[in-house]
């Protein structure tokens, strides 16, 4: 890696890769591999594994490609494996609710076959709150933020040669999605194609985690409950949940308890061998328990979560165990504090931080303490031609916060990102790092893709199965409060159309900037409005606001004028925002 600048203009950064991420990705080289004769799983064309069980009277799929057009060239791939490529599909099971795993649904059943009970489709009972969970209040900065941990908007020079951590950089695919059929809690045994299932649930990285031992043949499918070839990720950078971890380890144990001959991950290539399943099993585990254990017994001394994500650290005999306690998804540093996050909340124990001062404010008051702007400037290039990296960033950070168009701080801390990055085998570290740089140099626009994004998370064929009512009180948490201070009007909306509920009633009352959700249209309701399901679904995803469906004959105002209405439902944010969101600058 080189670089050069000048006092004005970028610093060139060459690009490059951590030589054991660059390793990493062979671990999703493009194969089907046979397991026990007759499990055949397909690594590397979708970012999570398709998996497909043979039976003497078909096939039951376990995780399906994140698209329908993944999953085609999956099954293109997969059937010359089998011992009848003709076999027809039985049953599908989704082991949780992320895009990777469920999104290529509509390739392997059609709602059609899954409707009338000719092809069956397993979840956890918990599995429709989750998928509509993350497509929920923070689907906009999640998405946002998604984009950013997977390296979306990184061009070839950033992404050549590397991976997803748990998977190849596959892209995303075409979205579907079909509604479960049969759904498991605690544990449901059943015999499909042939073939005895026993799905019993294994919470981990999701709370809706199920996973499919295989009794007569020695092979447990654990979808994500070990996510791969990577130590595991307790806390990811796009938000979600919180992972608990020693949830996570119980799960673990379940799994170990099965004394399987094969294990297969939705990440990654599978494990054979009874005794290799058990260590793969055991240091995961035990990594995530080593982890949390000294977290809090540290947590416990009084240690904050900074100086937790310096004292706690793998020992070596599980660190140095290649590639499931190598720190490629996750790392030690970000799970410590999740863990301190989910027992003690944000606070650390100073006061100092109850009312800190805006940042901005703060980074004025001390770049003026340091001898301003210049002097900032130039200890951080100083540090930068020293190669201390995060420290000059942390000096260019007071002066973009103190003035967010100052080209020199910002192209400064870019170098700086790059520089991190290059260097770091961790995928969410390195594509933070490189997106953020991206960002400061004015090369991407976070916003464009974003749209696509939320399609991702919650493509139609979901949206369309959620009650009107969810969609509805979903607008109460973009409302304008400073513009509706005055404001005291209800909005009534009968939704009409809708293929699974039929016609459905809902309001919002909006009462000096608080949006109140109605369950029932009130007999006082100024405005209401008939609109069609497919105009609220444009609503809520963004594609189309009100006056659109106005004019598109998809809702007609029955109580108030259209004009009022839509001037109402102006109040609130839409999801798409009118301009980029700066993450980096924050």
């Amino acid at each position: 890696m080189s670089e050069s600048h000048s006092p004005v203009g970028p610093y060139l950064v060459e690009p490059c890769i951590h030589p054991e991420l660059a390793a990493h990705t062979a671990h999703f080289d493009k194969r089907v591999y046979t397991v026990a004769d007759h499990v055949h799983v397909a690594v590397g064309w979708s970012s999570a594994n398709a998996i497909v069980v043979e039976g003497p009277e078909g096939l039951v799929v376990v995780d399906t490609g994140s698209g329908v057009d993944l999953a085609a060239t999956i099954e293109a791939e997969l059937r010359p494996h089998l011992k009848d490529p003709a076999a027809p599909v039985r049953a599908v099971v989704v082991t949780h609710h992320h895009p990777d795993h469920v999104n290529g649904v509509g390739h392997w059943v059609s709602a059609e076959d899954a409707a009338a009970g000719r092809v069956a489709v397993y979840a956890h009972r918990t599995f429709l709150d989750s998928l509509t969970d993350q497509s929920g209040p923070a689907l906009h900065i999640m998405g946002l933020r998604s984009v950013y941990s997977l390296g979306n908007l990184l061009g070839p020079e950033d992404t050549r040669g590397g991976n997803d951590a748990v998977g190849p950089h596959a892209g995303v695919g075409q979205p579907s999605f079909v509604m479960p059929t049969h759904l498991v809690d605690d544990e449901l045994e059943v015999t499909v194609a042939g073939v005895r299932l026993r799905m019993f649930h294994n919470p981990g990285e999701t709370d809706d985690a199920i996973s499919v031992h295989l009794p007569d043949s020695g092979v447990v499918l654990c979808g994500d409950t070990i996510q791969g070839p990577t130590l595991p990720n307790i806390h990811t950078l796009r938000g979600c949940r919180y992972r608990d971890p020693m949830q996570w380890v119980r799960s673990i144990d379940a799994l170990r308890a099965c004394r399987a001959d094969h294990l297969v991950p939705s990440h990654g290539q599978p494990v054979s061998g009874a005794d290799a399943v058990e260590e793969v099993l055991g240091v995961e585990r035990d990594c995530i328990q080593y982890i949390h254990d000294q977290t809090v017994r540290l947590m416990n001394q009084g240690l904050t979560p900074d100086e937790l994500a310096e004292a706690v650290e793998l020992p070596a005999h599980l660190a140095e165990f290649k590639p499931y306690a190598r720190e490629y998804y996750g790392t030690v540093k970000h799970t410590v504090r999740q863990i301190f996050f989910g027992y003690l909340g944000w606070f650390g124990g100073d006061p100092v931080d109850l009312d800190p001062l805006p940042r901005a404010e703060a980074a004025r008051r001390t770049v003026a303490l340091m001898g301003g702007r210049e002097r900032v400037l130039g200890a951080a290039r100083e540090a930068y031609d020293a190669g201390e990296f995060q420290w000059a960033a942390e000096l260019a950070t007071h002066l973009t916060r103190t003035d967010r168009d100052d080209t020199d701080a910002r192209q400064l801390k870019a170098a700086c990102f790059r520089r991190l990055g290059y260097a770091h085998m961790n995928i969410n570290w390195r594509n933070w790092y490189l997106s953020s740089a991206n960002e400061l140099e004015e090369k991407i626009q976070p916003i464009l893709p974003f749209i696509n994004f939320a399609q991702i998370f919650a493509p139609r064929d979901l949206v369309a199965r959620i009650r009107a009512a969810w969609l509805v009180e979903l607008f109460t948490t973009r409302l304008r409060a400073e513009d509706s201070g005055d404001v005291d009007r209800i909005l009534g909306l009968r939704v009409t159309g809708g293929e699974h509920y039929g016609t459905e009633e809902v309001a919002l009352h909006v009462r000096r900037g608080v949006a109140r959700f109605l369950t029932e249209i009130p007999a006082e309701a100024d405005l209401v409005v008939e609109i069609t399901r497919f105009a609220l679904e444009e609503l809520h995803l963004g594609t189309a606001d009100l006056r659109t469906a106005f004019a598109r004959g998809g809702a007609a105002a029955v109580r108030g004028d259209e004009a009022a209405a839509a001037a109402l439902l102006d109040l609130f944010d839409p999801i798409k925002p009118e301009k980029p969101t700066e993450l980096t600058l924050r």
